[in-house]
This record gives structure tokens, C-alpha cells and sequence, in this order.
């Protein structure tokens, strides 16, 4: 199973990750924390009708709060002063504080979603719905997780972004062919088996804590810039002269 979150995304994005996911990793569940305002359930026929459109569709449980789960100081997350490589964030006036929609605050959620739905599950997986897991042919992130002694591996993930914005069309996964050639930025997150973790271990945003992970059986992702920064221009968000093709991102992107 995989555990995630949504600000934002819309359902197309969504089933496309699923899909993705199901196909390369053997995915057969996800528990999607929606962090959308109460009574925003915009997404939600889209996503069961293209669920049901499925050969075999995963079991996914979409969850919502009646409270903002966001960081109370921080603008909405899709705003380009929310990106990390933004450039001009000096200059620029800051966005109204918007914890409905900013930057995930509540990390304790994923304690959480393991006493009430993960707890016995095979292995769980915690990613944003704008990664993807890369593969290596070595097995899924969850033969991996179950390979290692105390049943947890990092995940590594390298932000990606489009070329361009097209007018008036949603960005989409395949729309992101480039990295930045001078970032060292990585974004990390988890990979675990409860039944094999200690019983201590705390399920964190970005680590299990209290656990020992096996770097030797980790697994990488790209973070789909475009799709959680919404912007009108890819400059917005990242130096556009410090953008570069990926050949594993152009060969992601034909497929």
C-alpha cells in the first residue's frame, strides 16, 4: 500500500499515478488524506468513475478533515513562493497565510493512518501524488522493504519540472523532462513493513523513526514539480536557465 496526501491535484493526475504505481510496483491499495476544504468533493466522482474504468483497480480510502492539517504561518502550497528553488522570493509579496492548503503541518497523521488502516498491512510506501518511483530491476519498493533486517528503506527523490506551461492545459506527468543541473536538493521519504519493524518505531513525514533503515536496498522517485506549484510559467518556480533534459525523464515521458 502506499500512503499519500493531496493539495491540490486533480483526479486525472491522480489515476494516472495509481495506474503507475499498480503497473510498476505491484500496488494494491492507497490511503489518500485530501486536503481539500469541508465540502470540496469536486474530485471525487472523477476519481471512483476512473477507478471503476479499471481492469483491476487497487482499494483506495480517501480520507478528510474537518481541520486544516497545513502550517498555520504558510501560504497555499501551490503558490510559486512555496517552491523551494523559487528564484525572486525576496521581491516577492508574500501570499496570505492559508493552513487549508499550505505545507502539510500535521505529521503526526501518519501515526495516525497506521492505528486506524495500515497497522497490518504488507508494507506500506509514504509518497507525495506528484512522485514516481523509479525502478531498477530489483524488485518493488515493497520486496525491498521486506528484504531489509528491521523491514524499512529510504526513499530518494530528485524534483523535476516542465520545459514549458501550455496555455489553457493542466501539466501533466508526462510535460516534466528536465532537472536542475545545480541542485543537490533531494526530498526523502520511506518504505516499511510493520511486521517487521521494531515496536517502537514512529511512522514521520520523511522517516521512520526509532528504526534502522537499509540504505543498501533503497529505491529513488522524481517529485513532479508542475503538479503541486501551480504556475503560468515554469520561471516561477525554478531558474529556467538552470534546467537541463533527463534521459530517464524523456524516456518516462514517451511512455
Amino acid at each position: 500500500a502506499i500512503a499519500t496526501h493531496r493539495n491540490g491535484e486533480d483526479a486525472e493526475a491522480i489515476l494516472e499515478w495509481i495506474s503507475y504505481h499498480c503497473e510498476t510496483q505491484g500496488m494494491t491499495a492507497v490511503v489518500i488524506l485530501d486536503r481539500a476544504a469541508p465540502g470540496d468533493t469536486e474530485i471525487h466522482e472523477d476519481l471512483k468513475a476512473g477507478l471503476e474504468a479499471m481492469t483491476r483497480p487497487p482499494r483506495v480510502t480517501v480520507l478528510r478533515s474537518h481541520h486544516p492539517l497545513g502550517k498555520q504561518n504558510l501560504p497555499a502550497e501551490a503558490h510559486p513562493y512555496c517552491a523551494p528553488e523559487a528564484p525572486g522570493k525576496d521581491r516577492m509579496t508574500v501570499p496570505p497565510a492559508d493552513p487549508q492548503r499550505s505545507l502539510l503541518g500535521e505529521i503526526s497523521i501518519y501515526e495516525i493512518l497506521r492505528e486506524r488502516f495500515l497497522g497490518r498491512a504488507d508494507a506500506i510506501a509514504n509518497i507525495e501524488v506528484n512522485d514516481l518511483i523509479m525502478g531498477d530491476g530489483e524488485g518493488s519498493i515493497f520486496d525491498k522493504a521486506k528484504a531489509a533486517p528491521q523491514g524499512v528503506i529510504h526513499l530518494l527523490g530528485k524534483p523535476c519540472y516542465p520545459w514549458r506551461v501550455r496555455s489553457n492545459t493542466p501539466v501533466r506527468f508526462a510535460d516534466h523532462i528536465c532537472v536542475q543541473f545545480d541542485s543537490r536538493q533531494r526530498n526523502r521519504r520511506w518504505c516499511v513493513v510493520p511486521s517487521a519493524a521494531p515496536s517502537t518505531a514512529v511512522w514521520l513525514l520523511t522517516r521512520i523513526g526509532k528504526a534502522k533503515a537499509d540504505t543498501a536496498k533503497g529505491a529513488r522517485f522524481f517529485r513532479f514539480m508542475g503538479l503541486r506549484h501551480f504556475s503560468d510559467a515554469v520561471s516561477q518556480i525554478v531558474p529556467k536557465t538552470a534546467l537541463i533534459e533527463n534521459d530517464e525523464l524523456l524516456t518516462l515521458s514517451g511512455a
